[in-house]
């Protein structure tokens, strides 16, 4: 046998082994290549439960902040309600002391009405005794609203307990300025009620509109220098209430807590990609001076509110926010008509708004609206906020 047949076999083996060593190789390759895919999804998984655990965790922080801000409001409340308590018993106790020289007072002017003839004289004492019965009755209408009493039910006329509660507070520094009317019929039929708790809920009912007409009085003149030019006319709620089913109204001062608290609750769907809150009071009292906030209200509850500011003929649609309960209720569509009425009120040609990249649902959400990509792109200039990098995507629509 020659050289060449006896390395035919053992080439033919070398072969198979070294095929049957390259088939065991590449099993073991595909396992392991199976093994790291698991692996990465099984970390893909635990990162996403990590996340949703962190904005989780976010959320409950930052509801436990909020009700310990509320508990430490209502505890002061607590406290000025107790102050006004003893301030109010002072009162009662201050009104008995005047009242009773008073009455002396008003007794010995009667006698020394009918002691004289002159009638300037008279008129003197007729005034002094006018002025005197007025004293007397706002004591016993004092005494009366600040002392609790039992339910009593008898007639009335609602007229008359109008007239006299507004003889009662017309002379308040708080109503200075303002002109109380009553337009009630006098020939109502009576009806059966306590008139004193009746004219306690009038009382109120006219005291807090005069503070609310106060503070929105001081509003405008403290913002008036401030705000653009064009920031006023954004506002347009006669028309808006023809067109939307959620009136909305114009922020003051006194709103800045609760928008910051919906803005916050609202953006809590970006923790996963930017650390911190939204928006503070500070920036959202400077952003008052920049443009003005719409707001729109359920069951005296703040639901939904966008920031609308003047770009030349643009106006741009900011922190845009729906309360997160609310949401997929069609808040947000009736927020954007809104909003949209008032920029054309205004006379604006296009709006503009802008959201980051991951928040795809915004893109479908807009896109029905009528909003179309414009190609710019931004990145956000406090890159160390950011957890995952992304950009804002930056959407218009024409108006006119």
């Amino acid at each position: 046998m020659t050289m060449a047949e006896y390395d035919l076999p053992l080439v033919v083996a070398l072969g198979a082994v070294m095929f049957v060593t390259w088939w065991r190789h590449r099993k073991d390759v595909d396992k392991i290549t199976r093994e790291l895919e698991q692996a990465h999804d099984l970390a893909e998984q635990r990162e996403h439960e990590r996340d949703l655990a962190q904005e989780e965790l976010f959320r409950r922080l930052y509801e436990e902040k909020e009700l310990n801000k509320e508990k430490t409001q209502f505890q002061s409340q607590l406290m000025d309600y107790e102050k006004y308590a003893a301030l109010a018993q002072l009162a009662l106790g201050a009104a008995h002391e005047i009242n009773n020289p008073l009455l002396g007072i008003l007794s010995h002017l009667e006698l020394e009405l009918n002691d004289h003839q002159d009638s300037e004289q008279r008129l003197e004492i007729e005034q002094c005794i006018a002025g005197a019965r007025r004293i007397s009755s706002t004591l016993r209408g004092l005494v009366s609203y600040a002392r609790p009493g039992p339910l009593v039910l008898s007639k009335m006329n609602l007229q008359r307990l109008a007239s006299d509660t507004i003889t009662f507070i017309e002379h308040q520094p708080l109503l200075r300025g303002k002109h109380l009317g009553n337009e009630i019929p006098a020939d109502l039929p009576c009806i059966r009620a306590d008139a004193n708790q009746l004219s306690q809920v009038l009382m109120n009912l006219l005291l807090n509109a005069a503070e609310d007409a106060t503070a929105q009085e001081g509003t405008r003149d403290g913002l008036a220098s401030q705000v653009p030019s064009r920031a006023p006319l954004l506002l347009a709620p006669d028309k808006m209430s023809s067109m939307l089913q959620l009136p909305l109204r114009r922020a003051v001062c006194k709103d800045v807590d609760a928008i910051v608290r919906l803005v916050n609750l609202a953006f809590l769907a970006e923790s996963p990609y930017i650390t911190g809150e939204r928006i503070d009071a500070d920036g959202v009292r400077v952003m008052f001076g920049k443009g003005v906030f719409l707001l729109a209200e359920q069951a005296d509850a703040l639901v939904a509110c966008v920031f609308v500011s003047p770009r030349g003929e643009r106006a741009h649609l900011g922190l845009v926010s729906v309360a997160p309960d609310r949401q997929g209720a069609g808040l947000g569509s009736q927020l954007m008509a809104g909003a949209e009425a008032h920029c054309r009120a205004a006379g604006y040609r296009e709006m503009e708004l802008r959201f980051i990249n991951h928040r795809t649902e915004l893109l479908r959400f807009y896109r029905k609206l009528g909003f179309a990509e414009t190609g710019m792109t931004e990145q956000m200039p406090d890159t160390s906020r950011i957890k995952v990098p992304f950009h804002f995507v930056q959407m218009c629509k024409r108006l006119v």
